[in-house]
């Protein structure tokens, strides 16, 4: 009976750990310069490659980068498309994957900019 008292605890304390570590893997949250764009539409790339990514977490939130108002995942060559908002000209979009850093960008639509957007995310460290 003794035994259990302290296994127990410690089993506890390395379940809760593992769940630590298993969820902040996606280390760093970082913010990009405001870009621009014609359209809510792009590419998601591995930093220092033009291989898309797919499955990344692509979030349109509030100006804080909470509360998202819609989302959706990148496809097989890590494209992602939003359907403009009414009266909308900024968006801040959060897009987020397993084993990289998280990445906070502004985006202004623009008539003048490049037609879309093109995002890099970094491996975490």
């Amino acid at each position: 009976m003794v035994g259990f008292r302290i296994v127990i605890p410690r089993l506890v304390a390395g379940i809760c750990f593992c769940a630590l570590v298993a969820w902040s893997q996606n280390g760093l949250i970082l913010r990009q310069e405001p870009v621009a764009a014609q359209t809510m539409a792009g590419h998601v790339y591995a930093e220092h490659t033009d291989l898309g990514m797919e499955g990344v977490l692509v979030e349109v939130c509030d100006s804080n980068w909470r509360n998202p108002a819609s989302f959706q995942r990148t496809d097989a060559e890590g494209y992602f498309s939003f359907p403009p908002l009414k009266k909308r000209r900024i968006y801040y979009l959060r897009l987020s994957r397993p084993n990289f850093n998280t990445l906070l960008v502004k985006v202004k639509l623009r008539p003048a900019a490049p037609r879309e957007l093109k995002v890099y995310l970094q491996p975490a460290t």
